[in-house]
């Protein structure tokens, strides 16, 4: 906003004092057609004197610090300034109107100097109109920036502790941006991503679940075959206990036969 201001404001300037400068011209020219004929007919007559009035009338003007009449070679025929003026450079238009006859002759030019005194006030005065209007686009400017970063930035924070939230294991979170730009784009992703999130934690939970159930399944098969394990364990030592018993009954028969 500061450089198209700053822009407009240079070009407006420019075409301002271009135009200023324009008028200033369409005023000596109207003003040197209305003495040249006697211009004309003055410098064919070399009579200084009332030329020299005719230039001290046009430099009555309110606008005009200095006129001459020079000859077709430079030289100065007849000049006037005014008391006072400014003879600063930057402070005066110089128009120059060449004087021709009617077969096209140059007879000689009327130089007009303009004083851009009021022109140069007028253009500091809008300089400061342009100023004041640039500080208010700019106000404006950054109005609509704080708007927009907080329209643009909006959505952006939504994204941002949605995001926490799944950090911290809350995968059940969608935001609810509905706009057609690139964030809405982010935004409908990272819907998509917690509901596969979601999708795959829930298929993780049910495949441990199973898993579970099946190891529980194993401990207590590995359980009953223990405790099968045990009995015959136990069936066995019964088993040896009667062996050793019948062993006993017929070592104490055949002491008893041989005693016999």
């Amino acid at each position: 906003v500061l450089i198209g201001a700053a822009a407009f404001g240079y070009f407006f300037m420019a075409w301002e004092m271009t135009h200023r400068q324009q008028e200033l011209e369409a005023e000596g020219r109207s003003l040197a057609n209305s003495f040249r004929s006697l211009f004309e007919y003055e410098i064919s007559l070399k009579d200084r004197s009332f030329v020299q009035r005719q230039v001290e009338i046009i430099a009555e003007n309110e606008k005009i610090v200095q006129c001459a009449l020079l000859d077709p070679s430079g030289a100065k025929l007849a000049e006037t300034t005014k008391k006072n003026a400014p003879l600063e450079p930057d402070l005066i238009h110089t128009y120059t109107y060449p004087l021709r006859s009617d077969d096209g002759e140059l007879m000689g030019s009327l130089q007009i100097g303009f004083s851009l005194h009021e022109m140069n006030a007028q253009l500091d005065e809008l300089k400061g109109d342009i100023l004041l209007v640039t500080l208010g686009l700019l106000g404006v400017g950054i109005l609509f920036t704080i708007i927009l970063a907080r329209v643009l930035l909006g959505p952006i924070e939504k994204l941002v502790e949605a995001t926490d939230r799944v950090a911290r294991g809350e995968l059940a979170q969608t935001v609810d941006i509905r706009s057609g730009d690139e964030i809405g784009d982010l935004a409908r992703g990272f819907n998509q991503m917690t509901l596969q999130l979601q999708e795959s934690r829930s298929d993780l939970e049910r495949k441990v679940e199973e898993r579970t159930r099946q190891l529980e399944e194993n401990i207590e098969e590995l359980d009953q075959a223990r405790n099968s394990a045990l009995k015959m364990l136990e069936d066995l030592q019964a088993a040896k206990r009667e062996l050793e018993m019948v062993n006993r009954e017929l070592k104490d028969m055949d002491e008893a036969k041989m005693k016999f």
